[in-house]
């Protein structure tokens, strides 16, 4: 301590400014040194931040395409109520035959026509199921058939359709009604295992 009081003004200053200039030279190569070691930690923290917004917008897209799939889904799920995978030209006979039976017409032939179907057309999802009716009965008749069959919870089509009237001796004058209505049936995993095949 002694040392230091008989120091005088311009040692004390020459020292003073030593000090500060180690230290100036020490902190100065640290910071250099720190930012050097952080030019790595600031690369990968913007390699993070960017694979964090790909992320972002990878579950973005997962939620609005879930969103699209819960949509369509019930859309489909609807479908498939009207297009059973239960469908079979027995289940359409027997549907027609019991519409034919309520609106008073005569069934003259129903049968299952896959054997004249045609080939074009068909989809690994569904399968059409034909089925061809004739039947007879008169005018109004006919047409509370064909109401009765908008009733039903399946979707079919129509083809081959003729109408024509007859005279019957006993009964009068008759319309004669034929044609090939068309069931669909939902393949299911069969036609997803075929779609993908």
């Amino acid at each position: 301590m002694e040392k230091l009081r008989s120091m005088s003004p311009l040692m004390a200053c020459i020292i003073g400014i030593s000090l500060a200039l180690l230290y100036f030279f020490t902190t100065y190569r640290s910071t250099d040194v720190i930012k050097k070691s952080m030019a790595p930690i600031r690369k990968q923290k913007q390699d993070l931040t960017l694979e964090l917004q790909n992320m972002n917008k990878v579950i973005n897209d997962a939620i609005e395409y879930q969103q699209t799939i819960n949509m369509l889904g019930a859309t489909i799920n609807k479908v498939i109520k009207y297009i059973p995978e239960t469908m079979t030209s027995s289940i359409m006979m027997r549907r027609l035959t019991e519409a034919a039976s309520v609106s008073g017409v005569n069934i003259i032939n129903v049968k299952d026509s896959r054997n004249n179907r045609n080939q074009k057309g068909q989809s690994n999802l569904y399968e059409k199921v034909p089925v061809k009716i004739s039947l007879e009965g008169n005018f109004n008749q006919i047409m509370v058939f064909l109401a009765n069959l908008t009733k039903l919870d399946t979707i079919f089509t129509i083809s081959d359709l003729k109408i024509k009237t007859a005279i019957r001796r006993n009964s009068g004058r008759k319309v004669e009604f034929s044609a090939t209505f068309i069931g669909y049936r939902y393949k299911g995993e069969e036609g997803l295992s075929g779609e993908a095949g």
